[in-house]
């Protein structure tokens, strides 16, 4: 008989909140070496265990939302299937890891019919199910890292909190750096020859940035020189964020982008959430990203990396050096790949989900919206992170 202690942590929610769970079941591991630790998520955010050791299983099923495709019947009834599969199981413990009353969670495990579960209980649910109730209290106050991690105090988890922890696809990683490679070179080769028919500097279109200041031609030389592609920044630019308080003008991406090839000759990935603005259900940012690289010369070093898959996603920010985003889901990917980050935040709460233990600046927007950030801040917060960013 199987005697080995069966733990399964339930996160149902949004990409970076699974993200920020990943030092939980980091530590859950460590205090329980000996146990089988699987987790259930939905298949949207399950790429982001991908990989991860300290899980011995990952089971997803899919949320109607996110299978607009297939009949809500067939959606319910394979998820039905699961859940007894995991019953089967004979499960140990739930860890209902998510933030307040997770009434939707429990709901599922108790299909599951763990021997015991834990969770958050508030003064308005405290069902008799969570049998290790963690009183909720002021855990709103906390990072979301942290909210979560109290849940672990009954099993002997000590000390610091983790890092959180994605892993990229290795294979996948690769076939993306053999593209940006060629595309980068290539880039690099047009501006050579730009600047030697019209010997100006070809990192403007006519040597000058958006708001007419003059661009150095020899650090543009310098960025665009192949033997030196190594010691220059590799910045991912992801463009997209779901809340319009957290997005930023396409005409302000390029000009950071242009300034920042101008001081330290960076090169970039410019990523976005393939789709028109107007699709339903999952509208995409195709629009923006060909305004932002209408606002760049021909020659200049960026690599279009529309990443319609989150797997793609995660590879793509795993070859960067540095990323700037918005708080979001591709945030707290790349905190997760260890990457030092430019956050730009709007109305969120910079205490609650700044990433989560790596360099870092956060940009807080005035007014709570992101769009009234001025290129000049930005490129301040590059000045402050730029010497922790190793490049290469």
């Amino acid at each position: 008989m199987n005697t080995r202690e069966r733990i399964l942590v339930v996160r149902r929610d949004n990409i970076g909140d699974l993200v920020l769970t990943t030092p939980l079941i980091r530590a859950l591991r460590v205090a329980r070496p000996a146990a089988w630790i699987g987790a259930l998520v939905n298949s949207y955010n399950a790429p982001v265990l991908a990989g991860n050791s300290d899980l011995d299983q990952v089971f997803a099923y899919d949320k109607a939302k996110h299978q607009p495709d297939k009949s809500r019947l067939s959606v319910f009834s394979a998820t039905a299937r699961l859940l007894f599969a995991l019953r089967r199981q004979h499960i140990d413990q739930v860890i209902l890891a998510g933030p307040g009353a997770q009434r939707h969670a429990y709901a599922l495990a108790r299909w599951i019919k763990p021997r015991a579960m834990t969770g958050f209980v508030t003064p308005d649910f405290a069902p008799a199910g969570i049998t290790s109730p963690v009183p909720y209290g002021d855990g709103v106050h906390l990072h979301e890292a942290e909210d979560v991690f109290r849940l672990l105090a009954s099993f002997g988890a000590t000390g610091e909190i983790p890092a959180s922890a994605v892993h990229a696809d290795a294979v996948l990683a690769a076939r993306w750096r053999v593209r940006i490679d060629a595309e980068i070179n290539r880039a690099s080769g047009a501006a050579d020859r730009s600047e030697e028919v019209s010997g100006t500097d070809a990192s403007g279109a006519d040597g000058t940035s958006v708001d007419g200041t003059s661009i150095n031609d020899e650090a543009g030389r310098v960025a665009r020189a192949p033997h030196l592609a190594s010691i220059t920044p590799l910045i991912a630019v992801h463009i997209s964020a779901r809340r319009a308080k957290q997005r930023w003008p396409a005409s302000r991406f390029a000009e950071t982008m242009r300034r920042l090839h101008q001081q330290c000759g960076a090169r970039f990935l410019l990523l976005w959430s393939p789709g028109a603005a107007d699709e339903a259900g999952h509208p995409g940012d195709d629009a923006k990203a060909r305004e932002v690289r209408a606002g760049l010369p021909s020659s200049f070093p960026l690599v279009a990396c529309p990443t319609q898959a989150l797997p793609d996603l995660i590879a793509v920010l795993s070859l960067a050096d540095a990323v700037l985003c918005a708080d979001g889901g591709a945030m707290h990917l790349a905190a997760g790949l260890g990457k030092p980050i430019i956050a730009l935040f709007g109305d969120s709460p910079v205490a609650r989900w700044r990433p989560w233990q790596v360099a870092h600046e956060v940009v807080q927007a005035p007014g709570g919206d992101v769009a009234q950030l001025p290129v000049s801040e930005v490129l301040s917060a590059w000045e402050r992170l730029a010497p922790r960013v190793s490049a290469g």
